[in-house]
């Protein structure tokens, strides 16, 4: 098994690593070669190499079970960044008897949070700590919208969609919000939104 946690920072602890369901005995039929697994069904501890640091590695370890799509993998006691010691459990892995597996497991930042039922993309909020080491919680840069119509002639080929993107550039973006026709002009109304990134 190997279990990444360097997007979130480094580990400070894990207690243990367990992998389930496994057979106490398996019998092997000479004459067919079939499989019966017996005895009792527990987790089998994987032999973690280390404890601490950004990427934790065990040991490759033996589990004997039937077919499975119930497997369950378990580390406990895991702090990252000195945070509060949790436990991890992700099940539904789809276990195989004679098939060799490597185990990654890796941690990614999330792209979003929710506050108060809401939503939350993360770089629409900041923190910061105030001189006397309190959490600020505020919004990111807000994003300047400008409207504004253009002329074209009757005559003219227009061959752009409503809501259709003419403009994209590295910190704005140009969007059709409409058009109109008045008498023999065709007016386009569109919105540019700066401060993108």
């Amino acid at each position: 098994m190997k279990f990444d946690a360097s997007q979130l920072g480094s580990i400070s602890s894990i207690a243990s690593a367990t992998i389930a369901p496994s057979n106490a005995n398996v019998d092997v039929a000479l004459i067919s070669s079939a499989l019966t697994f017996a005895g009792d069904v527990k987790p089998v501890a994987l032999n973690l190499k280390n404890t601490t640091g950004t990427v934790i590695s065990s040991d490759s370890t033996f589990i004997t079970t039937a077919a499975t799509a119930n497997g369950t993998i378990v580390l406990s006691g895991v702090s990252i960044a000195g945070g509060a010691a949790k436990n991890l459990t992700k099940g539904g892995w789809n276990l195989k008897p004679g098939v060799k597996y490597q185990l990654d497991i890796t941690l990614k930042k999330p792209i979003e949070v929710n506050i108060g039922d809401e939503v939350w993309a993360l770089g629409n909020l900041t923190y910061a700590v105030d001189e006397s080491g309190n959490p600020v919680y505020g919004f990111a840069k807000q994003l300047q919208s400008i409207w504004g119509c253009s002329l074209v002639n009757r005559g003219t080929l227009v061959l752009i969609a409503i809501n259709s993107c003419i403009c994209l550039m590295a910190d704005h973006i140009t969007i059709i919000t409409r058009a109109t026709e008045w008498g023999r002009k065709v007016y386009i109304f569109w919105q540019t939104i700066n401060g993108c990134k």
